[in-house]
């Protein structure tokens, strides 16, 4: 499972804007490609590092650390991804099981997990994602003032050290707790 996780600290750099777009672009058909291989479901993790150098040792150690939790509740994967890039480090698995399903336990550890609130866990069944509202559960709070995270995202209320900052300290926190 480590080794699946390695990485060369060649590949973290500063991206542009327009290279995270096209990366974007290029996670979602990879995602669709997956999803009609494996006629299953996908999980795609990404962590929530704001500005244009996603990729980073604490991304990498943040995704490193969800991923391998994904790994664990999800035994059944059927293809494991991991890649660096302009959107930072990304984690895609391609699953048997009950979308629904998949996307609660996804939830779980967003919710429960120390680190679970720097990340997003999609989950994407038949052409299309589940999201929170589809399962009748609230929008994400902000990890910084506990408004909407779509608020402060939209209005830019946090500056981008602030966010950095917090990110860094609750990374560093869980890391010292596990040693």
């Amino acid at each position: 499972m480590d080794k699946l996780f390695d990485y060369n600290i060649k590949d973290i750099k500063k991206y542009s804007i327009y290279e995270i777009l096209n990366e974007r672009e290029n996670r979602v058909r990879l995602i669709s490609l997956l999803e009609e291989k494996y006629k299953c479901t996908i999980i795609s993790l990404r962590v929530n590092y704001p500005g244009e150098n996603k990729c980073n040792n604490i991304s990498i150690g943040v995704c490193t650390i969800i991923g391998k939790e994904l790994l664990r509740e999800f035994k059944n994967y059927l293809n494991v991804q991991w890649y660096l890039g302009a959107e930072g480090p990304i984690f895609i698995m391609a699953v048997h099981g009950k979308p629904y399903e998949i996307k609660k336990a996804a939830l779980s550890i967003e919710d429960k997990h120390p680190l679970g609130r720097l990340v997003d866990i999609d989950v994407y069944s038949q052409g299309s994602g589940i999201s929170r509202k589809d399962l009748n559960m609230p929008p994400r709070k902000c990890f910084i003032c506990e408004d909407s995270a779509h608020n402060c995202a939209r209005s830019r209320k946090h500056s981008l050290e602030e966010i950095e900052e917090f990110i860094k300290l609750k990374y560093n926190t869980y890391i010292n707790h596990q040693i």
